[in-house]
Order: structure tokens, then sequence, then C-alpha cells
């Protein structure tokens, strides 16, 4: 997950700080890009709720893209992301709704884990839940749950 690579790579880095190893980079640099990295990825998501900070952070987003982008130090060195690298998980639309239902379905499929999925269950491909059951928990996940409109007060 993009917290668990931000996570370890932080550790990587303060490891190798408190080793008096060189970084090349500060740390403070080091941060901004796994920020530009988290923000990236997360605008895959395309949720609503976020598409106006997605708007505000376009120039980081930007900035993470590149990164995720790059066959030699990047995602693209193991991950396919805007036709760049080559194996999968694909990052394209990441936690997206398309690509959670798709993903929810056939985890087994070659976009995903192919056959390198050794535990999530295909819910779709099995017929353990139905599309629409397997549409109903990516909303609950993604919190797009349907919220009825409230009456109009009468006077």
């Amino acid at each position: 997950s993009a917290a668990a690579a931000v996570s370890l790579e932080l550790r990587r880095v303060q490891a190798a700080a408190a080793a008096g190893a060189p970084l090349g980079v500060s740390l403070a640099q080091r941060a901004a890009s796994l920020l530009s990295f988290v923000l990236a990825l997360s605008s895959q998501s395309a949720l609503p709720r976020q598409a106006a900070m997605d708007k505000k952070d376009s120039a980081q987003i930007a900035m993470g893209i590149a990164f995720m982008t790059n066959t030699k130090t990047g995602c693209a060195e193991c991950h396919k992301f805007q036709g760049v690298g080559t194996d999968s998980p694909e990052l394209d639309g990441w936690a997206s709704r398309e690509w959670m239902v798709a993903f929810v379905n056939d985890p087994s499929h070659p976009r995903f884990y192919g056959r390198d999925n050794d535990r999530m269950p295909s819910y779709g491909t099995e017929k353990s839940l139905s599309q629409r059951e397997i549409e109903m928990v990516v909303d609950w996940i993604r919190q797009e749950w349907y919220t009825p409109k409230t009456a109009v007060a009468r006077k």
C-alpha cells in the first residue's frame, strides 16, 4: 500500500541517517517526494470528495506521477502505470470505483496479481458475490453509499 511504502522509506532513511550514511538528498527532500507519490497515487482513486484537493495539489501530483513513471527508481520499475512499466498490479486508476470493482471481482486477473494471487478470493468469478453486491462493497469502502435527500420541512 502507499502508506506502507512511505513508512518503509522513511524508516530506511532514518536508519541510514542514524548510521551516518550519506543520503544524497535531505530528509526533507525525501519526505516531499514521498508526499508527491502519495498524492499522485491517491488521485488515481477519482474520489469526488477529494476533487478540489487534487486540483489544489496538481503540481505535487504531477511530480508524483513523474516518480511513478520512472522505470529506474520509481513505481514503474515493478508496476505498470500510464503505459510505462511491465508488471502488475497495474496502478492506473488505482482505488477508483472501476479498478476496485474489477479487483474484487477477480484479483487473479493479469491486471492485478495474476498467477501470484495466493489468498484473495475472486468473489465475482467464483460467484460468491453478485456484481451488484461487489459494487455495494466497493461503494461502502469508498464511502460512496446512497444517501437519500432529506425531506423538505412542511410549513
